[in-house]
């Protein structure tokens, strides 16, 4: 891979190890591989993420709760005002082609 690039994400230790256990379970070689494998179908529109705020405000800081609180606002803001396309609309205009 010449035109390659690394990624850090910064997670506790244990949950590293629950990632690593499960995605060797699951059949991967490793944690890397399944995150790989992960961001290449989603960036293709195979897989979706559904992100709440009850079940990931436990691993976040404050500040990075407060920050991801306002990027929410904003985006929701932002559809209702017709400047943001939200991303059900964006899903369902990809299947309508």
């Amino acid at each position: 891979m010449n035109d390659s690039s690394v990624l850090q994400v910064r997670l506790p230790l244990s949950l590293r190890e629950q990632g690593e256990a499960a995605a060797v379970e699951a059949g991967f070689s490793s944690l890397q591989e399944a995150v790989r494998v992960l961001i290449k179908q989603f960036a293709s529109g195979f897989a979706s993420l559904r992100l709440t705020l009850e079940d990931s405000d436990e691993n976040r800081s404050y500040l990075t709760s407060k920050e991801y609180l306002k990027i929410i606002r904003e985006a929701r803001e932002g559809v209702k005002n017709g400047e943001t396309v939200s991303f059900e609309d964006m899903q369902k205009s990809k299947k309508k082609k």
